[in-house]
């Protein structure tokens, strides 16, 4: 599986890749690198909000990922239909801001803050992805399909 995932704080990138054994991984630290990543083609976008070691910033600033959240809602018509995003922050608006954002563009996306989900890895013998199992499940009381 191709994931692109966001966030600034090494800590979390380094146990993402962990979970990711098997899969390619893009690894961005900030808004502006996500955007241009987005230029590859994806099955699975992880996104953090408060980036730049901030926290509970406003989602107008264009430092956060809420600009990739846009930037997905933008491309949306030339994205793979199957495409799935999980925004991963622990700041709640933003997320939900993000949510909304990418699912008013017609791609599915759930909140589900870092470490209530996992990749199990097809080295491993699992095929089953995050997106799978996340997307058809419930997360915060929500079925999301």
């Amino acid at each position: 599986m191709r994931i692109l995932f966001l966030d600034d704080d090494q800590y979390r990138q380094f146990k993402f890749l962990e979970m990711a054994i098997g899969h390619d991984v893009t690894m961005c630290s900030t808004a502006a690198e996500a955007i241009l990543a987005l230029d590859k083609e994806f099955d699975l976008i992880c996104l953090d909000h408060d980036l730049g070691g901030r926290t509970f910033v406003d989602s107008d600033d264009p430092e956060t990922g809420m600009s990739v959240a846009r930037e997905i809602a933008r491309r949306s018509q030339r994205l793979p239909r199957d495409l799935r995003v999980i925004v991963h922050s622990f700041n709640p608006a933003g997320a939900d801001n993000m949510v909304n954002c990418i699912r008013a563009a017609g791609i599915r996306a759930i909140r589900a803050p870092f470490g209530t989900w996992k990749i199990e890895s097809p080295l491993l013998g699992n095929s089953l992805s995050v997106a799978a199992v996340a997307l058809d499940s419930k997360v915060d009381g929500e079925l999301v399909r």
